[in-house]
């Protein structure tokens, strides 16, 4: 049986075009304008099965709400035949009946922009439950972005979860997904971040302009970053690497940051802990706007969002993984721009 604790309703997302948006790009942006948002359950399941990649089985059946899902659907699909296989086949290893469980990860979220934006938010909604409940960890979420998180959260157990393993799970409590990927609630984010942000001493500060240089990645780099740097310094920016940094310097270095440039990736999440009317700079290359995160992660906390879409350097590969030659005149241009608002 499942009993609902707590439910957060439905909403619409408005989302505001980009400052600098051209007339080329109009169509770009403005199909992604609006977008709609199911209500959060934040439910009690007894008896339940999880499994690494997060997903939740009742009886021989899926909790849907609980899968993650894109503007396709949902991310990972199970059939009845495949839902029967893991129930009657995988090994199972029935937790504590006098321990309440908390599942809140996906099959993404050992990522830093899913467990930030996915993952962190559900564990927000069940926080008063932290205290004595265990939370339930693949053993790929080991890295220190979760670890540190984690203790800030304050989270005292967990419960490890192994690959192709069922757990059997008496007593455990979820909140379903807070939306389609790119598409949050916009309370659940906001609420979010400034919990966390009351619990960190605000110890460092980088200044109000920072960029987030990914030429410490294996990919998706940008080829002439030294000329971009030289302009950037000019203009009072500070460059930085944000894996260099614990979760709560990022947090931290965040608060104080008013403007903010970065190539598309998981570094322009950290957005969610700027202070409200902030201004992010977007550099990507070009997919006609099927990897839109960040313009509306902007839209949904509050900032004003800037792009620029860039070459990518002698590659097909797809916006998450192509290399960009950077135009230095229109990046001018649009860093002028984003300075003067």
């Amino acid at each position: 049986m499942a009993r609902v604790l707590k439910v957060h309703a439905a909403t619409t997302l408005t989302r505001s075009l980009p400052v600098n948006l051209t007339d080329g790009d109009v169509s770009v942006f403005s199909r992604v304008g609006t977008s709609h948002v199911n209500e959060i359950v934040v439910a009690n399941l007894r008896n339940a099965s999880v499994i690494f990649d997060g997903t939740i089985f009742r009886w021989f059946g899926v909790e849907k709400n609980m899968l993650l899902a894109n503007d396709e659907g949902h991310v990972v699909k199970y059939s009845f035949f495949s839902v029967l296989k893991i129930l009657m086949r995988w090994p199972s290893d029935r937790l504590k009946k006098e321990k309440t469980y908390l599942a809140i990860h996906n099959n993404y979220s050992h990522t830093y922009y899913h467990w930030l934006t996915e993952a962190l938010p559900r564990l927000f909604l069940v926080r008063d439950r932290i205290v004595d409940g265990v939370l339930l960890l693949p053993e790929n979420h080991q890295q220190k972005f979760h670890l540190e998180s984690l203790r800030i959260f304050e989270v005292n157990e967990t419960q490890i979860l192994k690959q192709k393993v069922r757990y059997v799970v008496p007593d455990l409590l979820a909140a379903s997904q807070i939306g389609r990927i790119a598409n949050y609630n916009p309370s659940v984010i906001r609420e979010m971040a400034q919990y966390l942000k009351s619990k960190i001493a605000f110890s460092l500060n980088l200044g109000d302009k920072l960029y987030i240089s990914r030429s410490k990645a294996s990919r998706r780099n940008v080829v002439n970053e030294g000329a971009l740097e030289d302009y950037l310094r000019e203009n009072g920016f500070t460059i930085v690497h944000a894996e260099t940094y614990s979760f709560a310097e990022q947090i931290s270095m965040m608060h104080h940051c008013r403007y903010l440039v970065g190539v598309h990736g998981a570094g322009l999440a950290n957005m969610v802990f700027m202070q409200e009317h902030g201004r992010v700079f977007e550099l990507r290359k070009d997919d006609r706007g099927t990897n839109y995160f960040f313009y509306s992660l902007a839209s949904t906390v509050n900032h004003q969002y800037y792009y620029q879409f860039c070459e990518a350097a002698g590659t097909d590969a797809t916006v998450q993984d192509a290399d960009i030659l950077v135009d230095v005149d229109a990046f001018a241009k649009n860093l002028k721009m984003m300075l003067a608002a």
